[in-house]
């Protein structure tokens, strides 16, 4: 087409402006938004397409005839003639050559293969931009891929659209879909934790990857001008705690593993892109501290009508849990699509339901209960986007911080050794030292942290998060089990932008992730010199009280002390290196009305002090005894978002000032701090 003129003119003069002031081109009008899904869903076997797979030269089935009920599982000889492969009786052909038979376990339960599928589990991508920075959100139903596989899946997506900035995907923590760790393979090895063999099947992996690539291409090839919305709230439902210090204080509580809340995240947060021409939903993106594991930990009594009607053991069927009817939910009320993003949901179980089973006398393990769950979460996020912020075009940074992580877990330690963490290699150092100068073996993981402007950050974590690392707690440094060992950062004190995200298990799986001064378990799992062995040991070694009484047990399910302080100290620096509105991080305590100190919001202070001698307080209290007060303000949670009053999310106070001006002080409750004493709130 024939240009005029006056068209040739402007352009060279708008050419003109931007390069004498190149910060005019990073001006951002307009977000741009895709989204996407594709089933991961096992294949129901065919015959013909697994002569393909396991052509007759490799796996002669006159000899491997066993049957199967999914595409991805090798053949095997049924010497038992029971219908399904077992180790010591059957026969298997290990066409890939990798010491095992590939089959389908399911990631509920050791030794547990998938029989049926329930309902469709899924790999769900959105894909956002400013126009010059793309990036891709992934949230895949699995308990939790390794970064080798993540990898795969990131490398695919920007293979085929170089212009992809970073793709960040997340496992859902699913444990009704195929085992992707390898814990939980055959045969039992005698004490329930853990297979003898790799429950990894790498034909299913290969499947799995393949369509969260597409999912991740179809995304970005959607994308159109979009409006990005944002809400918090508080869940109609709330995700049960495990009685694990320090989410909960087993001591205070008075009866050991039954102690009060003291670290979690009840929040809600919703991310929804819509289309800037008519408001249609695109993606709506619902993130939330919680497991999914209501059908997979039901017992095998647990069983409910299958295909033609026969009755199936629940904890043997693929299924999407609640996360799926939540999405498919909210799609059918918005339209477009959904996505639930776990957070950190360490020590943090799934939603519970009384009396939701009364067939097996269970609180889980019945379709029922995710259906409830699952719809119970979708009215409560389609509620709360009536009146959610809409997030300004912002420049789109994405960052992200890789280090070694030592492997410390003597139990995890001898998984790798014997090849059950199938896709996970070691890093190129192969060796490295933990904090008690030991050597160990060490693995590759990353951090990471999405920037959408002053209004909205995503925090990017490896594993399962405690809140009490992310988050922080109101623990002191003589009430932890191990107070030899430093206290990390607390990385959502760090990130600066008025609304979060948080990403768990995001681009890796390295399992539970504890503050290392509250990490504690029998030598069985680590010996560690810097940690008093005051344990009382119990008949099950991965379960111990600390010299304080407190209740340990998930940190057998961790890579070892020092795995989540190195989380938290990379994560806490990644989100300080993107700036914005200042913030003070200082020793101090809350004060009561009374002028005692605590270290809880939770008992209702009225003010709070720090050791630089600012005293911050509600409006109406002027001093403490003889003390004046420096600032009056509200509280605020571990965001750093205002609240109506101190609860156990409180970690601070902020103060507003003139012109807009806000001040946010953060009391770090953790160190021993000397002051006089304090008179009573006047």
């Amino acid at each position: 087409m024939k240009r005029s003129g006056s068209l040739c003119v402007v352009a060279a003069l708008i050419a003109g402006l931007l390069a004498l002031n190149p910060a005019s081109a990073r001006v951002v009008r307009t977000w741009l938004a895709g989204a996407s899904a594709e089933k991961v869903t096992p294949l129901p076997f065919d015959a013909k397409r697994d002569l393909l797979e396991f052509p007759q030269t490799v796996c002669p089935r006159q000899i491997f005839g066993g049957p199967r009920a999914f595409d991805f599982e090798e053949p095997y000889a049924d010497l038992n003639h029971d219908g399904t492969f077992s180790y010591g009786s059957d026969l298997p052909c290990d066409a890939n050559h990798n010491g095992r038979w590939d089959g389908l376990y399911s990631s509920g339960g050791v030794d547990h293969l998938t029989e049926w599928v329930h309902d469709d589990i899924w790999a769900r991508a959105v894909a956002i931009s400013d126009g010059a920075h793309t990036i891709v959100i992934e949230s895949v139903t699995s308990q939790g891929l390794f970064i080798e596989d993540d990898q795969r899946i990131r490398d695919g997506v920007r293979s085929a659209r170089p212009g992809v900035t970073r793709v960040f995907v997340s496992s859902t923590h699913n444990e009704s879909s195929p085992d992707p760790i390898g814990i939980y393979g055959a045969p039992d090895d005698g004490t329930g934790a853990a297979g003898v063999f790799s429950g990894v099947d790498d034909y299913y992996i290969h499947y799995l990857v393949t369509q969260a690539v597409r999912a991740g291409i179809e995304a970005v090839d959607a994308m159109v001008p979009a409006v990005m919305r944002v809400a918090e709230f508080t869940p109609s439902v709330r995700a049960r705690l495990s009685s694990t210090f320090p989410t909960t204080d087993a001591v205070k509580g008075g009866t050991p593993a039954f102690g009060t809340p003291e670290a979690t995240d009840t929040k809600g947060r919703v991310l929804q892109l819509v289309r800037r021409s008519d408001g249609a939903n695109i993606e709506s993106i619902f993130n939330f501290a919680a497991h999914n594991q209501e059908l997979g930990h039901a017992p095998d009594a647990s069983v409910a009508p299958g295909p033609g009607g026969r009755m199936l053991r629940v904890n043997r069927a693929v299924s999407d849990d609640w996360p799926g009817v939540f999405a498919r939910t909210v799609e059918s009320r918005l339209g477009g699509h959904a996505m639930f993003m776990v957070g950190d949901n360490g020590s943090i179980e799934d939603p519970a339901w009384p009396g939701a089973c009364p067939q097996i006398h269970s609180d889980e393990g019945c379709f029922e209960l995710p259906a409830h769950t699952g719809a119970a979460l979708a009215s409560s996020v389609v509620s709360a986007l009536s009146s959610a912020e809409t997030i300004s075009p912002h420049v789109l940074t994405a960052k992200i911080d890789r280090f070694v992580v030592p492997l410390q877990n003597q139990l995890f330690i001898a998984a790798f050794a014997t090849g059950l963490f199938a896709h996970r290699t070691a890093a190129t150092t192969s060796v490295c030292l933990d904090a008690s100068h030991l050597p160990r073996p060490c693995f590759l993981t990353e951090v990471g942290m999405v920037d959408f402007g002053p209004q909205l950050q995503m925090l990017v974590n490896p594993g399962e998060g405690y809140p009490a690392l992310i988050e922080g707690s109101p623990f002191g440094v003589e009430q932890m089990s191990c107070p030899g060992r430093a206290q990390p950062p607390v990385p959502a004190w760090h990130a600066r932008a008025a609304h979060k995200l948080e990403m768990g298990l995001g681009d890796d799986m390295i399992g539970y992730e504890i503050p290392g001064p509250a990490w504690f378990a029998d030598p069985l799992v680590v010996v560690d010199p810097s940690c008093p062995l005051s344990a009382q040991f119990q008949s099950d070694p991965t379960a111990d009280y600390d010299r304080r009484n407190e209740y340990h047990k998930l940190e057998s399910e961790s890579t070892g002390p020092d795995g989540g302080s190195l989380v938290a100290t990379h994560l806490g620096a990644l989100a300080a290196s993107f700036g914005g509105a200042p913030r003070t991080i200082m020793p101090g305590r809350f004060l009561m009305s009374s002028g005692v100190l605590t270290r809880r919001g939770a008992d209702g202070p009225v003010g709070m002090w720090l050791t630089s001698g600012v005293i911050v307080a509600l409006q109406g209290v002027s001093s403490f005894g003889g003390r004046p007060v420096t600032y009056h303000g509200v509280f605020m949670d571990f965001d750093g978002r205002a609240q109506s009053g101190p609860d156990i999310n409180t970690r601070g106070m902020l103060v507003y000032g003139r012109h807009g001006a806000v001040m946010r002080f953060f009391m770090d409750p953790y160190p021993m701090v000397n002051q006089g004493a304090f008179g009573a709130a006047r």
